[in-house]
């Protein structure tokens, strides 16, 4: 390898330094998987301290490798793209779309986000346990062990959210509420979405009949929440080990189905409210707002947040008795939902409606399948082959199919 001639001593000096510094840092640094399988190590290893530092670093990585990722994929997804051709043959725009997704999503994290590491391959369980999070069941123990219970609480109040049947956790839980040093009103749920306090903000503006308050908390509850599902979804948009090499349709068709099956959960994901399942949760918003907007003297916005509300609970008797109370204020038109929840029904609709097709479509091709070859199975175990060297039977053995083994899931201590 040669150098130009004119490149300076002082450039190389800093070229080089660069490249060391560089290195060094990618030595040093360590992923969030990394840092959780240390921290779960020092856990069982009674290293207290150390257990809360790692799995801290483990949890806040984590959440600055999502967000990193979500934000990318989100300001892709909403660019708009020149294709090379004006036509689309063979539905060419999409796969240019997708390839163009692709190389905007590498540049953005290029450019905006150079201080985080992104795992290429992190580890599979490790990952699982963060995203279900497990670190909290651990750090709920160092926490108390290192004679900080009020922490302690919180975080096992926080696994509890996601998995409310925990045994362990709720014992844990109750105990640590009769500790005279854990205050029940500080115990917090360290992965509270931001809607989640701007409705509290706004249910505590509407029992002080702040009505202007309530209506400002409200509306930014729910642009927060639909932002929140937004970024659950892109973030279904991850790799899968599909567990063998079908062709190219079918693996678009599988990876695609993966995404949308991890889409549809994140409704009930943010429906989660510290321990409560709030299926309600977006009747609410509207719920208070009608109200809210009605008592502003804003006979339009409450109507719309009524015609919103009755989406998603058409037969509420109440609401349709405010709706006919409020459209008898009204001389004009009636007005239309609002469209964030009309996009947010109809797009869930056609989804749960794809999903079942998928559902049931191809599980009654496998059992056509796997009945065809049965048949022609038990055809086989009849058949009498001619003789071949000595004059006698033979009995073909049967081939079934490889039946599939659930392995039983692991345990957290």
């Amino acid at each position: 390898m040669f150098l130009h001639r004119n490149i300076s001593k002082e450039v190389l000096f800093f070229v080089l330094l660069s490249l060391l510094r560089w290195s060094a840092s990618e030595e040093v640094e360590e992923t969030y998987d990394e840092l959780y399988r240390r921290g779960v190590e020092n856990y069982l290893d009674e290293n207290w301290s150390e257990c809360i530092v790692d799995l801290e670093a483990a949890l806040a990585k984590h959440k600055r490798v999502l967000t990193a990722i979500a934000d990318c994929r989100m300001q892709c997804a909403n660019k708009e793209y020149d294709y090379l051709n004006q036509q689309n043959i063979e539905d060419l725009h999409f796969y240019e779309k997708m390839i163009r997704k692709t190389l905007c999503f590498m540049k953005c994290k290029r450019l905006n986000y150079e201080d985080v590491k992104f795992n290429k391959a992190p580890d599979g369980k490790s990952l699982r346990d963060i995203e279900n999070l497990e670190p909290y069941l651990y750090i709920q123990n160092c926490y108390y062990k290192d004679n900080n219970p009020q922490k302690a609480a919180s975080a096992v109040f926080t696994y509890l959210v996601r998995h409310p049947d925990n045994f362990v956790a709720k014992n844990n839980l109750k105990y640590y509420l009769t500790l005279p040093r854990v205050n029940p009103r500080e115990v917090t749920n360290y992965e509270t979405e931001e809607f989640y306090s701007l409705y509290l903000n706004a249910v505590n503006s509407y029992g002080g009949e702040d009505w202007d308050q309530v209506i400002a908390y409200m509306e930014e509850a729910i642009h927060s929440y639909f932002a929140a599902d937004e970024r659950c979804r892109v973030l279904c948009e991850s790799s899968f080990d599909q567990g063998w090499l079908p062709d190219f349709t079918a693996s678009v068709s599988n990876h695609f189905t993966y995404c949308l099956q991890c889409k549809q959960g994140c409704s009930e994901k943010l429906k989660t409210l510290d321990g409560v399942k709030g299926d309600e949760l977006l009747g609410d918003f509207y719920n208070y707002l009608q109200m809210a907007y009605y008592k502003a003297k804003k006979a339009p916005e409450a109507l719309r947040s009524v015609a919103s509300y009755l989406l998603i609970y058409p037969a509420d008797e109440e609401m349709l008795h405010n709706k006919v109370l409020y459209s008898n204020r009204r001389d004009d038109a009636p007005i239309e939902p609002r469209p964030e929840i009309v996009y947010y029904l109809s797009r869930n609709a056609y989804e749960k409606k794809l999903l079942k097709f998928i559902h049931d479509e191809f599980n009654a091709e496998i059992a056509a399948s796997r009945k065809l070859a049965n048949s022609f199975d038990a055809v086989k175990d009849n058949e009498v082959l001619p003789a071949i060297g000595v004059n006698k039977t033979i009995k073909l053995d049967n081939n079934p199919f490889q039946k599939y083994i659930s392995k039983n899931a692991e345990t957290v201590p």
